[in-house]
């Protein structure tokens, strides 16, 4: 397009006539050149507004290619879509199983799912799968135990809720400690209704300085779960000190603001 605009430029100043014919055939042809180059441009930049739609456009021209659909299952995972997460990672995992950063996506986007659209077995499976593949790894350890917890909730049987607090506590063993561990051992008692056992966890979370704000507003939900409303207060008003901005706290606030039912 840049030859063509000099061109066009220089045709007008040729004194032959044939050239100057010439030029009056080149300049709408230049014209039409140009508004087909823009187009196309155009419509090119139009795909990257989303890089999902580059993952499709991909995927239409080499079907099989596992960093694609790779791609595009991660790419959902960071736009909040998780079901349409979950069967481009599956292909990426079924074409290339030995990919261990496609088989970690695969396993989170399966304990993402909420409870009423949960695939309960295939999500222990997958993190079954990881956990074997990395026996040491403490974030295989947590997928296994958010997959447990999520098959406690859907089925409502003990021995998930049971194995999802071994598997959390287990952590513990490979890695330093963190809140997130005590906070899924208190899910697993959460889920069994042993609120007491709960708050045990939480409490052995706070005595190591594990005091993140979550494990503060996890604290306040079995607080009121055991009727010490009182205390239930004064822990949220602890987190709303620690991180008076997070949007939990402040959804926590205003659900302690509602009259009750």
């Amino acid at each position: 397009l840049g030859v063509v605009v000099v061109v066009a430029a220089l045709l007008p100043h040729l004194r032959s006539k044939p050239l100057a014919r010439t030029a009056l055939v080149a300049r709408p042809a230049f014209g039409l050149l140009l508004l087909a180059g823009i187009g196309c441009a155009a419509t090119r930049a139009l795909e990257f507004r989303d890089e999902r739609l580059l993952w499709q456009h991909e995927l239409a021209s080499r079907p099989l290619s596992w960093r694609a659909w790779w791609g595009l299952g991660t790419a959902n995972l960071r736009a909040g879509d998780v079901q349409a997460a979950i069967e481009p990672l599956a292909r990426a995992h079924e074409i290339y199983p030995g990919h261990f950063d496609a088989l970690r996506n695969y396993a989170e986007a399966l304990v993402q799912l909420p409870v009423g659209k949960a695939q309960t077995y295939r999500a222990l499976a997958v993190t079954g799968m990881m956990a074997e593949r990395a026996p040491l790894d403490p974030w295989a350890r947590t997928l296994v135990a958010e997959a447990n917890l999520q098959a406690g909730r859907a089925t409502k049987e003990e021995s998930f809720f049971l194995e999802a607090e071994r598997q959390a506590l287990s952590c513990l063993e490979v890695a330093s400690p963190k809140g997130l561990v005590y906070r899924m051992a208190a899910a697993a008692r959460r889920g069994m209704g042993d609120f007491e056992g709960a708050l045990r966890h939480l409490d052995t979370s706070l005595a190591q300085g594990l005091d993140h704000v979550s494990v503060r507003l996890d604290r306040v939900a079995v607080l009121r779960e055991l009727g010490r409303a009182g205390e239930a207060k004064r822990e949220l008003l602890r987190a709303q000190r620690q991180a008076p901005m997070d949007p939990a706290v402040q959804q926590a606030l205003w659900q302690s603001a509602q009259p009750p039912r």
